[in-house]
């Protein structure tokens, strides 16, 4: 009996194992953003996105809004505040 469960644990293990083998590894996508683009700066500081689904970036220059097409720059107005 310990035969029987020991050779179908063998053949369960070596189906699991090549089950990984015929997995298609899916393309990854990378774009590269700069001052062309729109964006304020090309030196990033911070990163983060919220729950709206926007990407907020810190630069020198500003703060940058991307919406996955383009970019809403926010920068300071010493006029418009007392800071």
């Amino acid at each position: 009996m310990k035969i029987v469960i020991r050779f179908f644990l063998l053949i369960l293990l070596t189906i699991l194992n090549d089950a990984g083998l015929f997995a298609q590894k899916l393309p990854l996508g990378f774009k590269s953003y700069s001052n062309k683009d729109g964006l304020s700066s090309s030196t990033i500081y911070s990163l983060c996105k919220d729950h709206f689904g926007f990407l907020w970036l810190a630069t020198e220059d500003g703060l940058n809004r991307f919406d996955g097409t383009n970019f809403k720059i926010y920068r300071h107005d010493a006029e418009k505040t007392k800071a």
